[in-house]
């Protein structure tokens, strides 16, 4: 479908193929150099015996709509106006990536300018969802407050923060903490075929995101392990 959270890479290519576990041996030697130069605890990451996971996240508009409500929940406690697709021009989503002003008039871009300081002012809420690629990149269980810049230019996410953050915009759009990741509501509700009796299916795609992703951040916490984006 679209992007995918895996976690366990390194111990499922060392099981299938060894001799192509290099490259991502590597990727994570350099995620231990960018810790040790913010002087934070090595990750140890597993290299056999746990269950690897990969889910899809479905397409990248329902990533970037959770992202569009995390950017909301940033500044104020009422969610926005259901729809995803309106991510691409949200002017707070925006404001968090630095976004450009496009064709606003003087007006608009003076306000869109103070939201902007004013996010940017603050202590950068949901920061591990919003700032991180999701094109590549790893989150690793190590605990640190905002996104870290990594060699090749990707941010470095801690998981245990982006759970944290995951399960905050779940308990916001009112999706049940203990939902089943592979649940056939929440396929449905990505379709836009959700019947309305929860309060998150007007948040269909956004809460396929929220679940999935946060069941791969539960898994890194709990067996110690990166998550990356593939």
């Amino acid at each position: 479908m679209g992007i995918k959270a895996e976690v366990g890479v390194l111990a499922a290519l060392l099981a299938a193929q060894p001799d192509n576990a290099a490259y991502t041996e590597a990727e994570l030697e350099a995620v231990n150099a960018v810790l040790e130069a913010h002087e934070l605890p090595a990750h140890r990451e597993p290299r056999s015996r746990m269950p690897v996971l990969v889910l899809d996240l479905g397409p990248a508009v329902a990533l970037q709509g959770l992202r569009r409500v995390a950017a909301h929940l940033a500044v104020g406690p009422r969610l926005p106006q259901p729809g995803a697709g309106q991510a691409a021009a949200d002017p707070l989503l925006l404001a968090r990536y630095g976004g450009q002003d496009g064709g606003q008039d003087g007006g608009q871009r003076r306000r869109l300018g103070l939201r902007r300081r004013r996010v940017q002012e603050a202590a950068r809420p949901f920061a591990h969802l919003i700032e991180h690629s999701e094109i590549g990149g790893y989150y690793v269980p190590v605990d640190f407050p905002h996104p870290l810049p990594g060699a090749d230019g990707e941010r470095l996410g801690s998981s245990r923060e982006l759970l944290s953050e995951l399960d905050a915009l779940g308990a916001a759009l009112g999706l049940p903490d203990d939902v089943d990741p592979d649940a056939d509501a929440l396929w449905e509700g990505l379709d836009g075929e959700g019947d309305g009796s929860e309060p998150w299916h007007a948040y269909g795609a956004e809460a396929f995101a929220c679940a999935r992703l946060r069941a791969a951040a539960r898994h890194s916490v709990g067996y110690g392990a990166a998550l990356a984006f593939r």
